[in-house]
């Protein structure tokens, strides 16, 4: 790794991707202020489609014989309609959805989020899609007060509703940046000092604890959110990895995150 080797002296990921065993040498040094974590709902604007029916139609849809279904501004998972298909290559969102709703269809879906948007504009054959605010501020996709989503390359006719994180809780570690350093490295560690914030390093540790405890990696279908509480740490987490969701949440001293984590993923494990 280029880290190891001296060839690169920090390293800038997505938290949520970064596995919870580091190689020997490496840490995590910083994270950087959360942005928003919650999960956000998206589906075509049925009054738009009302006036432009044939807006973004040629040759996108598989079936051109499917009509395209549109929703009013703030509709949820669970005023979806019976049946509706959901798009989403996530477990732990396909989990979290199909808890509320069982009789919504998923199906994956690909590309980058500019792709997997304007694929769910044109195309019939999908009714939503689900995807991270954070990702999608971070690529200059903004929802407007009117629930409008708007964004360079962008079909025109989305509407977005976040889902709060009581409905459905993020993958650990999402909408934080983590700066990977290695260990002993004193000039590596104060600059860290200065990317660090420190409530979100307190609850990423804790989720990441939590994540660790439960055996896996970011594909696997749990998930799982911190808060800092004054001088506590508050988190709830849920594991879909047994035959029913099993979920477990509780406080701590903020200074010990990871014995947070830790206690939460051995309630739940103990339940399996």
């Amino acid at each position: 790794m280029a880290l190891l080797s001296g060839d690169a002296d920090l390293a800038v990921h997505s938290l949520k991707d970064l596995p919870t065993e580091l190689p020997a040498g490496l840490k995590l040094g910083a994270a950087g202020k959360r942005a928003d974590p919650r999960d956000v709902l998206i589906y075509r604007d049925a009054a738009f489609l009302a006036a432009e029916p044939n807006y973004g139609w040629a040759g996108a849809s598989e079936d051109p014989k499917i009509a395209r279904r549109g929703f009013a501004h703030g509709i949820t998972v669970a005023q979806l309609p019976q049946h509706a298909v959901v798009a989403t290559s996530s477990t732990r969102r396909s989990a979290q959805v199909l808890e509320r709703r069982p009789d919504l269809k998923i199906v994956p879906i690909r590309g980058n989020v500019g792709t997997r948007l304007n694929k769910l504009a044109a195309q019939g054959e999908l009714d939503a899609i689900v995807l991270a605010a954070a990702g999608l501020e971070r690529l200059g996709f903004k929802i407007a007060p009117d629930g409008s989503l708007h964004g360079e390359n962008l079909a025109k006719g989305l509407l977005a509703t976040p889902i709060h994180t009581t409905e459905m809780l993020p993958c650990v570690g999402q909408a934080a940046l983590g700066f990977e350093i290695r260990e002993n490295d004193p000039q590596l560690q104060e600059i860290c000092e200065k990317l660090n914030d420190i409530p979100t390093m307190q609850c990423v540790r804790a989720e990441r604890a939590f994540l660790k405890g439960m055996g896996g990696g970011c594909q696997i279908p749990v998930g799982a959110y911190a808060e800092v509480r004054g001088n506590d740490l508050a988190m709830c987490a849920v594991s879909f990895l047994a035959d029913r969701p099993r979920r477990a949440e509780g406080c701590g001293p903020v200074s010990a995150p990871e014995a947070l984590g830790q206690r939460l993923a051995a309630e739940i494990s103990s339940r399996s």
